[in-house]
């Protein structure tokens, strides 16, 4: 089962302890993240239904809505991922 959550351009997820996700840009047909851990960036582009790999998790891109793109994480259920924005 995954986990669903929409995101706009410059929202972003922690996933696992190390790995934040931001949503740099959204497109009506793909969108470009950037992957950061440790200090490290590295960014993606991915087109909507593409998947995603990450270290703790596969991401698809379900749907773009204007600037919003929806998300379904699929990972172990040990991994934590959660909107940086209930961190603060």
């Amino acid at each position: 089962m995954a986990l669903i959550l929409t995101r706009r351009a410059g929202e972003s997820v922690k996933i696992g302890d190390n790995v934040t996700m931001t949503v740099r840009e959204v497109h009506p047909k793909k969108i470009y993240v950037v992957f950061e851990d440790e200090g490290v960036q590295y960014p993606h582009w991915a087109n909507l239904y593409g998947d995603i790999i990450a270290e703790h998790a596969v991401i698809n891109v379900t749907g773009i809505s204007g600037r919003q793109v929806r998300l379904a994480f699929d990972a172990d259920k040990s991994v934590k991922i959660v909107r940086t924005e209930l961190l603060k």
